[in-house]
């Protein structure tokens, strides 16, 4: 009152004796308006939130003493606030004569809507100097964030720092919202930039498709889910299932699409692994596309084969869709694509600059400076195309300047037909060349 009065009395001396025109009047109010709404009226507004007291009501208040200890035990309707919260009970305990604890028991409720935080729980004590919660038996908290996106944690414990905004949950953790369904052993949430990391036994679903890792972050805001150590990505549809095995991998949205990307990385002393049926590849990273996850690009020194076909290979990039059945094989710069057959009488090789293979029926199509080895008798025949068609249980036809090449002699015509399991060839039109016989 007295701070009131001087103020009063300050404005009437400048009024009756400065004679202060009416814009000078103007120029006063915009100085001490603000310096009004600042000052310290009450003890409450110019303390810091954990000096000051718990302020509570309930229908009936019982007030005892413990020892040293002075304790209120609000029973009906019981609610306590402090600064912007409030928590709500069918029991609450407060201890200390400012209110140092509050115990609270029975569908409990704690309330931060300025920061758009509820929470629930059995029981929760909440600590006033460091204005940190500890919530059990069925905690649920629930945030929605500025963007009006929506998360909901559950676990066998919640802690939650109501200065910081920060909360840990550990044990049983379950974090779903936004299309996010994420488990975990342990997670620490940041409200402030909505910011998720998780470390345990992770397992994030998709619908159909799962992963798993030892640590992950999720970045709500940007929709990028962050997976590291040990990470395993199952992929299910109509085609079967894939699994990924990979140190580390990000889920993210597409720019401008409903599809998202999940994208698969390598360390220095581990690359990621896919298996599909019987398909087996290795490489240095790739991307799965599309909310069905048909189709996938891999890089990076790709080796690869089929327990079940008997082949291997290699090449610099490929691409696989699931859906149609097909694996794309594309040559770098510094190596070419190839597919390499086991055989009674040894390997059969073929390589070029793209090969598109069939994973339905196994069939195969080399294109750009194609080139087919194998051995017969210990004499070496390579024969060399611009492309083959390999078709199971069929020869295989070569086309664009095919040549075929056996020790010295060489033959060029207009299309060759191979048998390379059965170590014989078929030349036929515009034949040229050199034949050598041995005597």
């Amino acid at each position: 009152m007295y701070l009131q009065y001087t103020v009063k009395k300050f404005y009437i001396f400048f009024n009756r004796y400065l004679f202060l025109t009416s814009m000078n009047r103007i120029h006063l109010y915009k100085k001490i308006i603000p310096l009004l709404l600042i000052l310290p009226w009450s003890d409450a507004a110019s303390q810091s939130l954990p000096a000051q007291p718990l302020r509570y009501s309930a229908d009936r208040l019982v007030r005892r003493v413990q020892g040293k200890e002075v304790q209120m035990l609000l029973q009906g309707n019981a609610r306590v606030l402090h600064g912007n919260s409030q928590i709500r009970a069918a029991s609450i305990l407060i201890r200390g004569e400012k209110g140092d604890i509050a115990e609270a028991r029975g569908k409990v409720r704690f309330l931060d809507p300025r920061n758009g935080v509820y929470l629930e729980a059995g029981k929760l004590i909440y600590t006033r100097a460091t204005t940190t919660l500890r919530a059990s038996e069925k905690p649920r908290l629930v945030h929605t964030t500025r963007d009006k996106k929506q998360v909901v944690v559950t676990a066998e414990i919640l802690e939650r720092n109501t200065t910081t905004r920060e909360s840990i949950a550990r044990n049983s953790v379950h974090v779903t919202g936004n299309k996010m369904d994420l488990r975990c052993r342990e997670l620490q949430y940041n409200e402030f930039n909505s910011e998720f990391n998780l470390t345990g036994e992770i397992v994030a679903f998709s619908e159909a498709n799962y992963a798993k890792a030892d640590t992950a972050q999720y970045r709500q805001k940007d929709e990028i889910l962050t997976l590291e150590k040990n990470v395993e990505i199952m992929i299910s549809n109509k085609e079967g299932n894939t699994i990924v095995y990979a140190p580390r991998a990000v889920y993210q949205k597409k720019q401008d699409s409903r599809e998202d990307i999940i994208s698969v990385y390598h360390t220095p002393a581990i690359r990621p692994r896919l298996y599909q049926g019987s398909l087996e590849l290795e490489f240095d990273e790739g991307t799965v596309i599309g909310e069905k996850r048909d189709t996938m690009k891999a890089f990076g020194n790709i080796q690869f084969r089929d327990t079940k076909e008997g082949y291997t290979g290699s090449s610099a990039s490929l691409d696989l869709d699931r859906a149609a059945g097909l694996l794309v094989l594309h040559a770098g710069s510094s190596n070419r694509a190839n597919i390499v057959y086991a055989s009674e009488q040894g390997p059969v090789s073929m390589e070029g600059e793209r090969i598109l293979r069939q994973l339905t029926d196994g069939s195969s199509i080399v294109t750009g400076n194609t080139e087919m080895n194998w051995s017969d008798d210990g004499v070496d025949v390579r024969v060399r195309a611009q492309k083959a068609v390999m078709i199971p249980e069929n020869p295989i036809e070569f086309t664009g300047s095919p040549s075929i090449q056996r020790g010295e002699s060489i033959l060029r015509s207009r299309k060759i037909k191979a048998w390379p399991r059965e170590r014989r060839a078929e030349v036929t039109g515009n034949l040229s060349g050199k034949l050598i016989t041995s005597p």
